[in-house]
This record gives structure tokens, sequence and C-alpha cells, in this order.
């Protein structure tokens, strides 16, 4: 059994793809919810974003806070991996993939990136901390490996304190009401990172070639998660074993 210390805070950003893209026959079946429960086809593009068959992992960021160091690897233009300081006092390792050679290459290389990060050179010794991770992150990334031909190198949805999905202790594992990442940070007065940007501008920046405002929206996200998860374990830490 691997002795785990330390965490890794971690979130992904995603883009759905066109509704109009897709071939007639699979345009067709996402639009039988249309009739059947009464939907808008607005709402069926809206929704694209978070269904991992429809959808691309974009960015994902991962923080270790006991290192003071970030890493974020995301889509651009072009291919890049730098060290630079930020405003939040860690030091931030910026992994750029190009999307010259295709969209689906890049977010290739980035997943591959993902699961050598969390598992290779001692990953395993680390927890996982998410904010609805195992209900989005988690399934989302573990099918796009399957799509990509990947081979996951960890289980996501991990048991006990491998990975500590915040949602999970917020709703006490589904005993109460769920709450966005959002509306919890200002009920707990910490900094939202949805400030200027926030999920519904994801695909607005991309087509805009903005790749470094969601790389920084990503890293913001997860800062905001680490402060929560900061906060729960003051608190609740002892007690729930955090």
């Amino acid at each position: 059994m691997v002795n785990q210390s330390g965490y890794i805070v971690f979130d992904i950003e995603t883009l759905g793809l066109e509704l109009e893209d897709l071939p007639e026959e699979e345009r067709n079946y996402l639009l039988e919810g249309i009739e059947r429960y009464n939907q808008k086809e607005e709402d069926i593009k809206k929704k694209m974003s978070f269904w991992a068959l429809t959808a691309h992992v974009i960015s994902i960021c991962l923080y270790k806070p006991e290192e003071g160091k970030a890493t974020v690897l995301y889509v651009s233009s072009q291919d890049r991996n730098e060290e630079v300081d930020t405003p939040y006092g860690i030091l931030l390792h910026k992994r750029s993939f190009s999307i010259g050679k295709g969209l689906e290459e890049a977010e290739r290389a980035i997943i591959e990136e993902f699961w050598e990060y969390i598992s290779g050179s001692e990953g395993f010794k680390y927890k996982l901390v998410s904010f609805n991770g195992k209900g989005f992150d988690a399934p989302f990334l573990m099918l796009r490996s399957v799509v990509l031909g990947l081979e996951a190198k960890r289980n996501l949805f991990g048991k006990g304190r491998g990975h500590i999905d915040l949602m999970e202790v917020l709703t006490f594992y589904g005993t109460t009401r769920r709450y966005k990442l959002d509306f919890v940070c200002r009920k707990l007065g910490i900094e939202s990172p949805k400030e200027g940007v926030d999920g519904s501008k994801i695909k607005e920046l991309f087509h805009s070639g903005e790749y470094e405002r969601i790389a920084e929206y990503n890293l913001r996200d997860v800062l905001a998660i680490n402060a929560v998860f900061e906060r729960f374990r003051h608190s609740l830490g002892k007690v729930l074993e955090l």
C-alpha cells in the first residue's frame, strides 16, 4: 500500500463539439430529448461540453499546495514549456500543446501528461482533491482516455482518501443539497474564480484564440478549490479525516 502524503488539487476545462458538425445519425440521437423531455435545441448544445463523447479536454490544472507549485496543461497555437511566477505567490509550470496537428492530438498529449503527473515519479503518494471531480472530471478524463486509446494510470474513483471530492464533503455524501463552486466561495469569503470569466465563456475564448485566458481561469479554479478544501480541513478535518 502506498504511503500517501500531500495533495494534488486538480480541475479540467472542456470544449464541446458543434452539433451541426456531427453526422446526421448522431445529431438526431442527441436531439431525441427535445420532444420526449420538452427540451430546447440550445440546451442540448450547451450540455455537449459536459459529455465526454461530445467534447474535448482543452486544459488541466494541477496544484501541489505544500510545494507552492502548479502545472497547467493546455491547448494553444504553439508548443510551449516554461515556468513563471504568478500574482498568487506560486510557481506555475505552463505546458501548452499546439493544435496545429488537430485538437484531438493536442488533447491526447495533455491527458497523457496528466496520467504521468498523478502516477509517475511518486505521483501515487499524493491524494487527489477536486470539486465534483467524481461527478465530472474523473469520468470525463477516463472516458476521453477510452476514446483516444490511452491507458489510464490511476483509478480516479479511488476509495477513501485517495481522491477527496469536495462535493461529497460539502453535501455529506449526498445528504444535503449541492452548490456551485462560485456560490461556496462567496459564502466562505473566498475570492471567486468566476470573476470576469466563467465556464460559459470557454468556447468563445477558444475560438478567439485566447488560450492563455483559459489556462489562467483553470488555475484560478484550482486555487479556489484548494482554498475551500483548507477551510473544510480546518473545521472538519479531524472528524472527517481530510
